[in-house]
């Protein structure tokens, strides 16, 4: 069963946890922030520990002349590299 949580509703459970619910010692945007750096080092364990579950191929055609490429919106790093 999954649960969905809004970032609100972290930042809240942060606050009360810490006892800080009712002061704003800590920012909405600094509070948002310390979020985002701790879910990309939780991503970054995941994908450690299970690289192969997160792995997507790309196929790109080649043109003369251009020597940029969009990357996919989900692209996280590259693996490997084939020509």
């Amino acid at each position: 069963m999954a649960r969905t949580v809004t970032v609100a509703q972290v930042i809240a459970r942060a606050r009360k946890r810490a006892d800080m619910v009712h002061t704003r010692f800590i920012s909405e945007a600094d509070a948002l922030e310390m979020l985002n750096e701790c879910y990309g080092e939780l991503y970054d364990l995941l994908v450690a520990s299970f690289q192969n579950y997160f792995v997507a191929s790309e196929n790109i055609t080649l043109v003369p002349g251009t020597v940029a490429y969009d990357l996919p919106d989900d692209h996280y790093k590259t693996i490997a590299l084939e020509l």
